[in-house]
């Protein structure tokens, strides 16, 4: 049996792990008592995944359980918080994201009446709603996206995002503008705002380096953005800060 590196869990309908291997070897795979951490973003534990479909030579796994989305979850550190819930609630898990559990079966009435108290405990909270749990899914894809620019290439933010969950991103965008009175690409402008605030305040960083891990175009693209949207500079924000300081 070949050896798997990397898996994905997509979507939050009947949730689907993409192994990364030629369509020849998709068949099911057992991974038994092994828990492996996949793309930086999930952790994938003890099940046997089944597989759904072969297309472009990799292989759809498809988990058989409803996933559990989760609203408040922003960073890898969430990640290991709830699979310590998890585990200390001995509830089985096939994998943890950012946004999302997919439980290795159907956890009883008592069961998720104890996770949820557990989530409410620490900030986190299950989204039940099927829209709600479409627009949590939708921002938490936004900052993964965010999180990894600077580390590897990736496709424009609605490509991405229609890669992530399968919906028609024209959808996804009717849906997350009506619900939250901004677009999608609006949304994720915030975020990208926000982190350069904090590399501006927190790292020594030069402005080139910021523009580059953060994606823009050039460094004259990232300040003429940032000025837009705080009516300041980068560099007299850092220096108005330092001041603070």
């Amino acid at each position: 049996m070949p050896t798997f590196s990397h898996a994905i869990a997509q979507t939050t309908h009947r949730d689907v792990i993409v192994i990364l291997a030629p369509a020849k070897h998709v068949h099911a795979v057992p991974i038994v008592s092994v828990i492996r951490k996949v793309n930086s973003s999930a952790i994938v534990k003890s099940s046997t995944l089944k597989p759904k479909s072969s297309i472009f030579g990799f292989g759809f796994f498809k988990c058989m359980h409803q996933s559990i989305v989760i609203s408040g979850m922003v960073c890898q550190r969430c990640v290991m918080v709830v699979q310590g819930i998890l585990e200390q609630l001995r509830l089985p898990y096939v994998a943890v994201q950012v946004g999302q559990i997919l439980p290795e079966r159907d956890y009883t009435a008592e069961e998720r009446s104890s996770l949820e108290k557990a989530l409410k405990n620490v900030g986190f909270e299950i989204v039940t709603g099927r829209q709600e749990q479409l627009i949590t899914n939708i921002k938490n894809r936004v900052r993964k996206y965010l999180d990894t620019l600077s580390a590897e290439e990736l496709p424009n933010l609605s490509e991405y995002i229609t890669q992530e969950i399968f919906y028609d991103y024209s959808y996804l965008s009717d849906l997350f503008s009506s619900a939250e009175n901004k677009t999608i690409e609006q949304y994720f402008i915030e975020l990208r705002i926000d982190k350069v605030k904090e590399q501006l305040v927190y790292t020594q960083k030069s402005l080139s380096d910021i523009a580059f891990d953060l994606g823009f175009s050039s460094p004259q693209h990232f300040a003429n953005q940032f000025k837009q949207h705080t009516g300041q500079s980068p560099s007299a924000f850092r220096k108005m800060h330092a001041l603070k300081r």
